[in-house]
């Protein structure tokens, strides 16, 4: 009996890491609420995903990924991922609410 009640202490366990791994913290469209060119406050960033370097917030890489000058670098309100925007654009820019912007100089 012991046993019995170990095992499913053990299955316990492991199903609720497995699903907190599943679970992206970030949210749809995420990227494009918050400016990570500036210096974004932890209010900013979704707790646990601020870079305490200022340049991004750490569930957002994409943010500060280089773009093409106003090109769409988003699909359905999700910002493309890092190889998708690099493939699609291959100028200088920055994604910010769905549209590619040129870097401020």
């Amino acid at each position: 009996m012991k046993s019995l009640s170990l095992s499913c202490l053990v299955l316990a366990v492991v199903a609720v890491a497995g699903s907190s791994r599943l679970q992206d913290p970030c949210t749809p469209g995420y990227c494009s609420q918050v400016d990570c060119r500036g210096s974004p406050t932890p209010e900013q960033c979704q707790e646990g995903f601020y870079d305490p370097a200022g340049s991004k917030c750490g569930c957002c890489p994409s943010c500060t990924v280089t773009m093409p000058m106003f090109g769409e670098c988003s699909k359905n309100g999700e910002t493309s991922s890092v190889s998708e925007i690099l493939r699609l654009c291959p100028s200088l820019g920055v994604c910010f609410q769905g549209r590619c912007h040129p870097l401020p100089r």
